[in-house]
C-alpha cells in the first residue's frame, strides 16, 4: 500500500505579507536606481553638467525653478 500523501499546509498570512513587502521594496529600489541615483552620482561625483553648480531642488521636484 502507498502512504497517504497530504498536501502541504498553506503559507501563513505573515509570510505572504512579508513576500509582498519584499517585492515592493525591490521594485522601489529599482525605480530609485534608474531615476534618482544617476542624479546623485553626478551631484556628488563632481560632474554636474551645470558649470559646477548643482540644480535646484525645485528643478527636480516641480520641473522648473521656484517662483
Amino acid at each position: 500500500m502507498r502512504p497517504d500523501h497530504k498536501a502541504p499546509p498553506p503559507l501563513p498570512r505573515w509570510v505572504k505579507i512579508l513576500v509582498i513587502v519584499a517585492i515592493a521594496l525591490i521594485v522601489l529600489a529599482l525605480i530609485l536606481r534608474v531615476t534618482l541615483m544617476p542624479y546623485l552620482e553626478s551631484l556628488f561625483g563632481g560632474h554636474t553638467g551645470l558649470d559646477g553648480q548643482a540644480p535646484f531642488v525645485g528643478l527636480l521636484i516641480h520641473g522648473g525653478p521656484f517662483v
